[in-house]
């Protein structure tokens, strides 16, 4: 082989299909609306979730806690930590629940993951509502790609 030559690969690269959470129209199906339905930006100006972003991003995503090179927590841990009865028994005082006071990205990000979920399921107005009891992983990971999706 000639010096400076290249050679290819025989094997090529896959193209990296886009993630649930890069793609707004799978976004909006996901969580029940169409494409072009108005109701999606409805949805997230309406109290089942603007208050719960706004003090995410005024208490978290603005202070010095939030880094923003690092990768947002991945949906298992949170998960985990939801299910987590200590965990759960902490943010289900008042304070905890509309003033929340955390140290940590997997517990602002856990946090908000629940304020979405139980917003969401138990208003008749919520994108989960309908959604039966069933599969409480499925709702937990379409509101956790909403978040990838909206930060």
């Amino acid at each position: 082989m000639a010096r400076g030559s290249f050679t290819t690969s025989s094997k090529k690269r896959k193209r990296s299909t886009r993630k649930p959470y890069e793609d707004r129209g799978k976004i909006v199906a996901s969580l029940g609306y169409s494409y072009t339905d108005a109701a999606f930006d409805k949805w997230r100006d309406s109290s089942l979730v603007k208050p719960w972003w706004e003090v995410f991003v005024s208490k978290f995503l603005k202070i010095d806690l939030y880094k923003p090179d690092n990768s947002v927590p991945n949906f298992d841990d949170l998960y985990a930590r939801i299910r987590d009865d200590d965990w759960r028994g902490r943010i289900g005082s008042l304070g905890q629940t509309h003033f929340p006071r955390y140290d940590n990205e997997k517990d602002w990000y856990s946090w908000l993951l629940h304020r979405l979920v139980v917003e969401n399921t138990g208003d008749r107005e919520g994108c989960f509502y309908y959604w039966g009891r069933e599969d409480v992983e499925t709702v937990f990971r379409t509101a956790y790609h909403y978040i990838l999706f909206a930060k």
